[in-house]
């Protein structure tokens, strides 16, 4: 089995007091908060750091798989394990399940379910357009993911007010001032919402000569009669 991520887990009493320690260590607000007590920083591409309430401890380490039950019933069978139950949790976009090692260091597995949604797909396409568009300095790619009521956002520090951009925006402008770039962009959450609409959460990354320009984003993707369409986005930079 070829694991598609992992996610390491660590224990506080003190929710609150823990969270602001390490939002200091790592020096930015966590990525994902699916519920009270519990935040997620992904340290690397596919590499999420957990921090839950409860008592203090470190694990379980958790595998990314692309099913759980198929990969929780070939240990079962093949290490003679005893695995709990597939669990869920509504607000979050996964299941797993945990066990332990012969010494007792508890392992685990999780699906994540945001990889099934037909738009992820399209997502990824999407960014990979604007990595060619960085090459070409053309717009027509990504400008084909836009839907004629496109609107976005951007903005970055010290901005006090910020002006809406459309369909038709300077795209050609924009790449034309951009050498060697490359966009990239890391889900965090996916929210499925009436109209056709998907709300999805994240980070994009612009490497730009070889320098990492990090934003926090909001993407409103809608079904239209020609396939998923970006309908909104709004664009914080974290510097």
């Amino acid at each position: 089995m070829a694991y598609s991520s992992v996610t390491i887990q660590m224990r506080i009493k003190d929710f609150s007091e823990g969270l602001a320690w390490y939002e200091i260590l790592f020096n930015r607000k966590p990525d994902f908060v699916p519920h009270e007590g519990f935040a997620e920083w992904e340290l690397v591409p596919g590499s999420w750091f957990q921090l839950a309430e409860g008592e203090p401890g470190g694990g379980p380490m958790r595998m990314g798989v692309r099913s759980v039950e198929k990969e929780r019933g070939r240990l079962m069978t093949e290490l003679d394990l005893e695995i709990e139950p597939i669990q869920r949790r509504d607000g979050v976009p996964a299941s797993w399940c945990t066990f332990e090692d012969p010494e007792g260091n508890k392992i685990g597995l999780f699906e994540d379910h945001q990889d099934q949604h037909p738009v992820i797909q399209v997502v990824e396409d999407y960014f990979v357009e604007w990595s060619k568009g960085y090459a070409s300095k053309r717009s027509e790619g990504i400008r084909a993911f836009f839907s004629k009521s496109f609107t976005g956002y951007w903005a970055k520090a010290g901005l006090e007010s910020i002006e809406p951009y459309g369909h038709d925006y300077g795209l050609d402008d924009v790449l034309r001032q951009i050498d060697r770039g490359e966009k990239q962009f890391h889900l965090t959450s996916l929210v499925e919402r009436g109209g056709g609409e998907v709300l999805l959460t994240g980070r994009e990354t612009n490497m730009i000569q070889g320098i990492a320009y990090s934003a926090q984003c909001l993407l409103v993707w809608r079904l239209e009669d020609d396939g998923w369409k970006l309908l909104r986005e709004h664009i914080e930079l974290e510097r």
